[in-house]
């Protein structure tokens, strides 16, 4: 993940959503783990070339000097609905994050429900949260659109 701060400091607690939802749409998320580890640097320990006389796959970066970890960050990822000009925006995040923006939303963890057969009760969950004028909008909602928001592979509903 890239992260543009425009010269500005990153709480701990925006570095921790970042990593949660770094992971979540990670490998890791498809092998079914509950936690990853993440690192961060600065922009500076970056480059898209190798030293001398190294091969670096294209697509690929190489990270330079100590990286900063975070270790067990949780897979865990919020599936919300933020009303935009009273039209329904599918969200994913950092349950934190989405908690914030919406109240309407489901929690996910890495499981055995194909994401076609979870995006189909995703829709079905959030339309019966959402405020009346809004249920019609998010049952007809594509879903396709809302699989373009969710973790690459299987997933569980968290219950709260």
């Amino acid at each position: 993940m890239v992260v543009k701060t425009e010269s500005r400091t990153i709480s701990d607690q925006e570095l921790q959503e970042i990593a949660i939802f770094a992971v979540s749409n990670s490998r890791a998320w498809k092998t079914g783990w509950s936690g990853a580890d993440a690192y961060w640097v600065q922009s500076d320990q970056v480059s898209l070339s190798a030293p001398s006389g190294e091969f670096l796959a294209k697509g690929s970066v190489m990270v330079r000097g100590e990286r900063n970890y975070l270790r067990s960050v949780p897979l865990r990822i919020a599936i919300g609905i933020l009303a935009e000009d009273d039209f329904p925006l599918v969200i994913s995040g950092p349950e934190s994050a989405i908690r914030q923006r919406t109240k309407d939303f489901v929690i996910l963890i890495p499981g055995k429900i194909k994401v076609s057969d979870a995006a189909k009760k995703i829709r079905t969950i959030l339309a019966e949260q959402v405020a009346p004028e809004l249920e019609k909008q998010v049952q007809l909602l594509s879903i396709d659109e809302i699989i373009t928001v969710l973790p690459p592979g299987p997933v569980e509903f968290v219950k709260e």
